[in-house]
């Protein structure tokens, strides 16, 4: 069982943070999910012989709304950028 926190930036309210979790939660091999909206940041747990880094990115993009700037952007505590801008 691997556990990552991501940075979320560009949330705006409790439905984009809903959106995420029940996005991210609905994949195969995620244990655990949860999406703080105050902090920016989503904790998974999830199985890594099922799952990876990627397909959780995606998940939170296709829950992502586009902001009037067009921009949301995925990274680690470390630093490491694993999304994209949409």
């Amino acid at each position: 069982m691997q556990k990552e926190q991501f940075d979320i930036t560009g949330m705006t309210c409790s439905v984009c943070s809903a959106r995420i979790e029940k996005s991210v939660g609905r994949l195969p091999g995620i244990k655990e999910v949860s999406v703080n909206l105050l902090k920016n940041s989503m904790v998974a747990s999830y199985d890594e012989s099922v799952l990876d880094t990627a397909g959780i990115v995606q998940a939170v993009e296709k829950a992502a709304t586009v902001y009037s700037d067009g921009r949301v952007v995925f990274t680690f505590r470390n630093g490491v950028e694993v999304g994209t801008e949409i």
